[in-house]
């Protein structure tokens, strides 16, 4: 079995999470990162609130607003 590369994303805007919002396909970091069996996103990193509200509607992943603190 092959170890997966633990993951950090850092950034919930355009590029990082939202432009798969309305597409099937794989746009956006967030979704090349769940979609890819080589990597477990084991958290993310974000400092907009808004960003972060709309992140938790799709999912369970803990959302820090420090790098730090992650």
């Amino acid at each position: 079995m092959q170890n997966k590369i633990k993951t950090i994303l850092i950034g919930l805007g355009q590029a990082g999470f939202m432009l798969d919002l309305n597409t099937a396909s794989i746009k956006s970091h967030y979704k090349a990162l769940i979609t890819n069996n080589n990597y477990d996103l084991i958290c993310c990193v974000e400092k907009n609130i808004k960003n972060i509200s709309l992140f938790k509607k799709y999912t369970n992943i803990k959302v820090y607003k420090s790098i730090i603190k992650a």
